[in-house]
């Protein structure tokens, strides 16, 4: 997720996919009932899993984002245009780059490149999609994270879709010193968002 700047203006998405309501400030990540992607295996490898711990070596609490939309149109048809993810990309002005590398079954392999505080940040992405159910499952096995992964859910609400998206992250680079982590924390948030606004905009115009 990535902002034009750090002095407030209006942030614009993503850290790819994925702030917390007002009302929810420090909220946890909220669990959709779906496995961890802990122990998944790589895209196009089997019996590999991905690390369940930073670079480091170490378990340590990581920052969790929670954010979550309300769209006036069918889970279906939200769900099947946020799988289309080079279609969103002119919906994410602040994202360089984002392609998919590969499909296999209903997996994708995508590269990410974006820009936070005139700096790039770069990951591959992989998701797994959940066609029966309208969930997605997605994580980062290499790029500038130390971990990235998360879940979207496209719910069905009053006629339209709720779409909640949770993430999980870590990112360690010389640019982000421990006095702006906290800033860092509230970009993730406020991209959070701005992804499902520009995945909204992606719907309405069809």
């Amino acid at each position: 997720m990535f902002s034009r700047s750090a002095r407030g203006k209006e942030a614009s998405p993503v850290f790819a996919h994925t702030g917390q309501r007002p009302q929810d400030q420090g909220l946890a990540l909220k669990a959709l009932n779906l496995p961890s992607v802990q122990g998944r295996a790589p895209f196009g490898k089997k019996g590999a899993g991905l690390p369940a711990r930073g670079r480091s070596g170490k378990t340590k609490a990581m920052p969790e984002i929670h954010v979550e939309r309300f769209l006036p149109f069918p889970p279906e048809r939200v769900y099947a245009l946020a799988k289309d993810l080079e279609g969103l990309k002119p919906f994410l002005p602040d994202i360089q780059t984002l392609r998919v590398l590969g499909r296999e079954g209903n997996r994708t392999r995508t590269e990410w490149v974006g820009v936070a505080m005139g700096k790039k940040v770069r990951w591959i992405e992989e998701e797994e999609w959940d066609d029966a159910h309208l969930r997605n499952r997605f994580w980062s096995p290499e790029g500038d994270f130390d971990r990235y992964e998360g879940t979207w859910a496209f719910l069905p609400e009053n006629g339209g879709t709720r779409v909640v998206l949770d993430l999980t992250y870590e990112l360690t680079l010389p640019l982000f010193g421990s006095l702006l982590k906290q800033l860092v924390h509230k970009l993730m948030q406020e991209n959070a968002a701005s992804l499902l606004k520009g995945l909204e905009d992606r719907v309405r115009a069809g």
